[in-house]
């Protein structure tokens, strides 16, 4: 025993310790939500992060990211990484914990716990999730443990100080997502209906579903009532049928709900027609992972793998909880979920690869494309946000725009001080712009009647891309030469064609594509000094690097990420 335990906590100390360099590897802002802290903890401002627009109401998610208001050199990027760091390895230790109360020191128990914690660490969505700074889902996983061991103990012992802080952490947790509010509901509600519960116990459910019913009523008058839209989704053909999409979705990308969604099955079963309740902790946990899925679904929640990075904390333990139980009366079970689980980290193990590598390029990247523009606001020379005057009205450009001045110009103002301030709006004659400006082009421009126009005068001027911001192009003269270095761009899952517009219809570089899902009947045509190479995503499972000219030739739906490179 002692030492399977020794080489079991070997291997999760270096699967923690790996996980912490991925976390703070090239530890910079990138563009998108992280503008978020430029106005509070990155300039050392105490501040909340609440957001009740679209039917969103989670008051409390990120706010513990005000702890670094108070410590020296809170307010810089490297900080930010460092206090995820540490929130991944304490809830890494409470899992731990966990696992090992359940287990009791039966035989093979850290083998399992071993298994179990590195599958977790390894699923897509919760290394996608630890790399994002602004990701509540991340504050979850360090509030589901912790409730998990609390409730567990407090269960176990009856101990009132378990009981009390297993509640609180509920309270704070539930206000950090709004789905999370049912995890607690289930759980609650499988113990006051099917279990034999003390004094104690009565009092510690019955208050997790009051906790619930005040989190709905606090929802409903902030947000709900107000909201025109939810979660940003405009559903086309009605709300059933976009959750069948995004239902569909998920039965392609998120592959764990299987054997969560057949186990709550099988549990549910015994529970109420074999009358089985002497599991109710691993029957709550794994009821409480569907109910916080099924929540996602209902929302119309775009199909991300790390919005269900909560799902999948409450669902391990449950799966190492029975693996226990039978490893020594029924091994085949253990030996069948240890074989299936092995099968699906091997299946994502390709994705995370993919999630790692585009956020390092973008760690590494993001920040040097924004200074870039700085650069040419400090050496007053002239920088101009372009569009087609077709749009002056329209929902397109209201939407890029706003994206532009949140994720970008943001960016800009925190190098120099109202810095965006110096970027000029142009929508009249594109000739009027000189050669040595820097032309800032949103995609949405290539949708206008005068588009090819435009792209034929600014290539006649020696205008090139040098990168892409954000849903904006780039366009310089030879003053700056195009970047040496990758940026990222992502696809998922909108329509290709208008997502991915290509200058002039052709972007000479090196390509890196890596792949997964499927495009139906359509493909990229990749062109170089060898013959053109028409390829489908469904066809390919592994990088491609060649030299290239592409051009989109299909609209279809697609679910691909694609990393461009320009070799030095």
């Amino acid at each position: 025993m002692k030492l399977e335990k020794l080489l079991s906590y070997s291997i999760i100390g270096s699967a923690i310790i790996l996980m912490v360099f991925c976390i703070l590897h090239h530890a910079n802002w990138i563009i998108g939500d992280d503008f978020l802290f430029l106005s509070k903890s990155a300039i050392g401002k105490y501040g909340t992060y609440a957001f009740t627009e679209y039917g969103r109401f989670f008051p409390l998610a990120l706010w513990d990211f005000n702890i670094l208001t108070i410590i020296p050199h809170g307010n810089t990027v490297l900080a930010h990484y460092i206090h995820h760091a540490v929130i991944f390895s304490i809830s890494a230790g409470f899992l731990l914990k966990l696992f090992e109360d359940i287990a009791e020191k039966k035989k093979y128990s850290y083998y399992l716990s071993c298994f179990f914690l590195i599958v977790l660490f390894l699923s897509n969505g919760f290394l996608w999730a630890s790399l994002e700074l602004t990701s509540s889902e991340f504050t979850l996983i360090l509030l589901l443990s912790a409730f998990m061991l609390f409730s567990f103990r407090g269960k176990k012992t009856q101990k009132n100080s378990y009981y009390i802080a297993a509640f609180l952490v509920a309270c704070y947790a539930t206000y950090c997502k709004e789905p999370i509010f049912g995890v607690f509901t289930v759980i609650s509600l499988t113990n006051l209906i099917f279990g034999r519960l003390t004094k104690k116990d009565k009092i510690f459910n019955n208050g997790l579903l009051v906790n619930a019913l005040l989190y709905l009523i606090a929802y409903y008058f902030v947000s709900w009532r107000n909201a025109t839209v939810f979660y940003g989704v405009f559903p086309s053909d009605g709300v059933f049928a976009e959750m069948i999409r995004v239902i569909e979705k998920l039965s392609h990308s998120v592959y764990m709900l299987y054997p969560i969604l057949f186990l709550s099955i099988i549990r549910a079963y015994f529970l109420v027609f074999k009358k089985d309740r002497e599991h109710l902790f691993a029957d709550g946990i794994i009821f409480a992972s569907v109910a916080y899925a099924g929540a996602i679904v209902f929302c119309l929640v775009r199909s991300y793998s790390y919005y269900f990075t909560p799902c999948f904390v409450l669902a391990v333990p449950a799966f190492f909880y029975w693996s226990v139980v039978y490893v020594k009366k029924r091994k085949f079970l253990t030996i069948l979920t240890l074989s299936i689980f092995s099968l699906l980290m091997a299946s994502d193990f390709n994705i995370t690869k993919l999630v790692f590598r585009s956020y390092m390029h973008r760690r590494k990247n993001d920040m040097t494309l924004i200074k870039i523009v700085c650069d040419e606001i400090i050496k007053n020379r002239t920088v101009i946000f372009w569009r087609d005057y077709s749009l002056q009205d329209s929902k397109d450009w209201t939407d890029i725009k706003n994206r532009f001045d949140y994720y970008c110009a943001s960016f800009v103002n925190h190098y120099i001080d109202g810095g965006a301030n110096s970027i000029k709006d142009g929508n009249e004659d594109i000739s009027s712009i000189k050669n040595t400006c820097m032309l800032l082009y949103p995609l949405e421009n290539y949708k206008c009647p005068k588009s090819d126009e435009n792209i034929r005068w600014l290539e006649k001027n020696d205008f090139s891309i040098i990168a892409r911001i954000c849903g904006v192009n780039i366009l310089c003269v030879k003053h700056i030469q195009p970047l040496k270095l990758p940026f990222f761009c992502r696809f998922w899952p909108y329509p290709v064609g208008s997502d991915f517009p290509v200058f002039a219809g052709k972007m000479n570089m090196d390509l890196v594509f890596c792949c997964f899902g499927e495009m139906k009947g359509g493909g990229l045509i990749l062109e170089s000094n060898s013959p053109t190479i028409k390829f489908k995503v469904s066809d390919n499972k592994e990088d491609l690097v060649v030299k290239f000219t592409i051009e989109l030739i299909d609209s279809t739906n697609a679910v691909v990420q694609v990393l461009v490179n320009e070799k030095n």
